[in-house]
Order: structure tokens, then sequence, then C-alpha cells
């Protein structure tokens, strides 16, 4: 007679949701676009990993730099540059890595940002002057 082995399920744990970087990219991109000066720029680079080995042989023949940022704010003559990853779970590639240090050796720093007020944030200590601030709602402060 052969023994049978019942799995036994993991415990259960209750966390907050994580939500997929595209969203924390969208609300970032509103805020800033609404909150910082009607003569602000706030651009957006769509550089993810290429859907096929000939799309990405295209992206680096017409100058795209692997782990270039994700957005950047052009403000007076300055440039913030914005790296967005998820609250958990988000690291930076190895060609962020590798390429963040030398925009930062160029004079422009990149800023890696989890949240919407931690991308506000960064815009702002950069000088960059801003018409308000994103009030966290009861439900985000009671699932952290």
């Amino acid at each position: 007679m052969t023994a049978v082995r019942i799995a036994t399920p993991a415990k259960f744990r209750l966390v907050a949701p994580v939500a997929p970087e595209d969203e924390l990219h969208a609300s970032v991109c509103d805020a800033l676009r609404y909150l910082c000066p009607a003569d602000a720029v706030v651009n957006t680079w769509e550089l993810r990993n290429a859907a096929s080995a000939v799309e990405g042989a295209r992206r680096k023949r017409l100058g795209a730099l692997a782990g270039f940022p994700d957005l950047g704010v052009f403000w007076a003559g300055r440039l913030v540059l914005l790296e967005l990853k998820r609250s958990r779970g988000g690291q930076l590639s190895p060609a962020q890595k590798a390429l963040h240090p030398r925009l930062e050796a160029a004079g422009f720093p990149v800023r890696v940002v989890r949240s919407v007020n931690e991308a506000l944030d960064a815009v702002s200590a950069a000088g960059v002057p801003l018409r308000g601030k994103v009030l966290q709602t009861l439900l985000s402060e009671t699932l952290a």
C-alpha cells in the first residue's frame, strides 16, 4: 500500500496589494502634470523590455539606452529624472545600476521613487515648485 501525502495549505497572511508599475507610472504622471508649474514639461519614455529581438535591435540601432529612467520633468533649465519602482519587490536592473551613475556624473541625478508622494518630494527637492500636495487616503494608511 502506497502512502498518500496530503499537502497542507500555507498559512494565510493578509497583505496590502501592490499596484503594478504601470498604475504607479500613470498616477505619478497625472499628479506631476496637475501639480507642476504650467510651463513645466513632464515626459515619459516607454523603453521597457522589447517584445521581440527585432524590436530590441531596432531600439538599440535608434540609440535607446538600456536602463534609462522612466520619466523626466523639465523646468527652468532643470531636468529631474525619476525611476519608478513598485513599493515591494521593485529592484533596479543591472542596466539601470550601470546607467544611473553615468547620468549623475553628467549632472542629471536619477531619483528612485516608489509612490506618488515620493515622486513629488523628489521633484520639489530639485527646486521645481509644486501647486499642491497629494493626501493619502485613510484606506492606504490602514493597509500600510
